[in-house]
């Protein structure tokens, strides 16, 4: 061997336990072939017959090395070999050719002597138990038709095996929120895609077959193309007269119209950089607004009247006897100026009720201020309905699935703290809803006052540009330095339409993803 020309002097095969190492590969060192093999694949690897192995070694290898490493029966020869007689190692008078066509004879009585066995008793079986084979695969095929909701994310590269998200199942999740990161051109849009056409067309399988509402945040357009719109029945709508009052009353919490007040002109404080007195100037304007809408605090009675619009709270700003052209004024300026929200009353309804399939809030081309807001605003208002509605139907280990929240691009969201996404995030799951998060980076998920991590029990990790031994901790819940080092590697080496797959029990797969377009339309 070492007498080949470009090939190693020596291999290393190491079978590499723990779940940092997701697939087999190479590389050479000091002129040395180190291979690495995850430890799940030895067993594969002994079933091998010695046969196969010899015969196509290359097609059938389980480390998916360069071909020019398998050497096939006959390598080529140096210069020099082809002047010299050909050396064989001799052991007790018989070389090692002899030696090894002798195993490869034996081994070949052996497996046709097993698989003529297996086919006389496999003819008996068939004759006497047809019927109840066919009545077992049509059991079994029931059970894959109307079995618990899953989505098939991807197809583990080490043997090809489908590697399924399983949002109701609590046994191996215990909540549905999940992260999908990848920086533009690695696939992460059309994955992310793919599980929510998915999710809304295995819907039937969900507990006691419930519709699932999915409300899409979308930044960029990706989600409102005619495809993704016909193969979900999606609905979109624009920043423009949404059907919603942010301000309606929701919950039976003593003092509701107070905590209402309360939590809108923090949401718009974040989102406008509002100091403290103007928020306070903000709450006294909704508090004179509901009174004259005749809904009065402490009066549980009258929370069910229609509540005042933002158009209400800009007649009253504008009314007073000094108006200061601040931070308060551009917030509620723009929000009345662009009609985010429908001002007539009759034409609202409820948020909860509104997202009874996929509907999409297209954000793109407003002021990233704007865009947030409404994010924000809408999460509170989610989040006030969600507490309203009864628990989720739980069979045994499967707890249905009510709605899902998914903001893409999160990331400048997430920077600005909300409370309301950390609040879902952290009570949803009691209620059957869960949040997706899509975002060009691992490193947006903390924040100076959250990681958003911490709620997240599942991960789709595609390339990413920046990563740190910190974020591998947190993520695949590793301590060894070496094993941090090694996903980082397989991370920022990821084909396109290749992921890190994380379940809800830490478990890693390297995956290629199913994408949207290869979905049947």
């Amino acid at each position: 061997m070492a007498e080949l020309p470009d090939y190693p002097l020596g291999f290393v095969v190491a079978n590499v336990e723990g779940g940092s190492c997701v697939e087999a590969s190479g590389q050479t060192v000091d002129d040395i072939l180190k291979i690495e093999v995850p430890g799940s694949l030895v067993d594969d690897t002994i079933a091998r017959p010695l046969e196969e192995m010899l015969t196509r070694p290359a097609d059938i290898s389980l480390a998916r090395l360069p071909e020019k490493y398998f050497l096939g029966t006959e390598p080529k020869k140096t210069p020099l070999e082809a002047d010299e007689a050909p050396i064989v190692d001799v052991i007790n008078g018989v070389s090692a050719l002899q030696v090894a066509a002798e195993v490869v004879s034996l081994d070949e009585r052996r497996h046709k002597a097993e698989v003529d066995t297996e086919n006389q008793i496999s003819a008996e079986h068939a004759a006497k138990c047809g019927k109840a084979a066919e009545e077992s695969a049509n059991y079994k095929a029931g059970l894959e038709a109307d079995g618990p909701l899953k989505v098939l994310v991807g197809h583990d590269v080490k043997d090809n095996r489908e590697v399924f998200w399983e949002p109701t199942n609590t046994a191996r999740f215990m909540n549905t929120n999940s992260g999908i990161i990848g920086t533009m051109g690695t696939g992460k849009t059309q994955c992310t895609k793919s599980v929510v056409t998915q999710l809304y067309r295995n819907r039937r399988c969900n507990v006691n077959g419930a519709d699932i509402g999915i409300l899409i945040f979308d930044y960029k357009s990706d989600y409102v193309d005619d495809e993704f719109l016909q193969a979900t029945n999606g609905k979109k709508y624009n920043l423009h007269k949404l059907p919603y009052n942010p301000l309606s009353l929701f919950g039976n919490t003593p003092m509701l119209p107070v905590h209402t007040a309360r939590a809108f002109s923090e949401t718009m404080g974040r989102a406008f950089q509002l100091g403290t007195k103007q928020q306070l100037k903000l709450r006294k304007l909704i508090a004179e607004a509901y009174e004259l809408a005749g809904i009065h605090k402490a009066d549980s009675s009258t929370w069910s009247r229609p509540a005042p619009t933002i158009a209400d709270i800009w007649n009253l700003f504008i009314e007073q006897e000094k108006v200061e052209e601040d931070s308060l004024y551009a917030a509620l300026e723009s929000l009345y100026e662009l009609e985010v929200f429908e001002d007539d009353v009759t034409k609202c309804t409820s948020l909860y009720g509104l997202i009874d399939g996929i509907r999409v809030i297209e954000l793109a081309r407003y002021p990233s201020q704007i865009q947030n807001l409404v994010v924000a605003l809408t999460l509170d208002l989610f989040y006030a309905q969600m507490q309203k509605q009864g628990k989720p139907t739980v069979q045994g280990d499967y707890r249905q699935v009510t709605k899902l929240v998914l903001v893409d691009e999160a990331d400048s969201f997430m920077s600005q703290d909300f409370p309301s996404l950390r609040k879902v995030l952290r009570e949803g799951r009691e209620y059957g809803v869960g949040v997706i998060l899509s975002t060009q980076d691992i490193t947006h998920f903390k924040t100076k006052e959250n990681d958003y991590s911490v709620y997240i029990l599942s991960w789709i990790v595609h390339r990413v540009s920046q990563i740190k031994n910190q974020d591998i901790k947190s993520l695949f819940n590793k301590d060894d330095k070496a094993e941090q080092e090694r996903l980082m590697n397989t991370i920022r080496e990821l084909e396109k339409h290749h992921s890190l797959y994380v379940d809800g029990q830490k478990a890693i797969a390297k995956i290629r993803d199913r994408a949207f377009w290869e979905l049947e339309v």
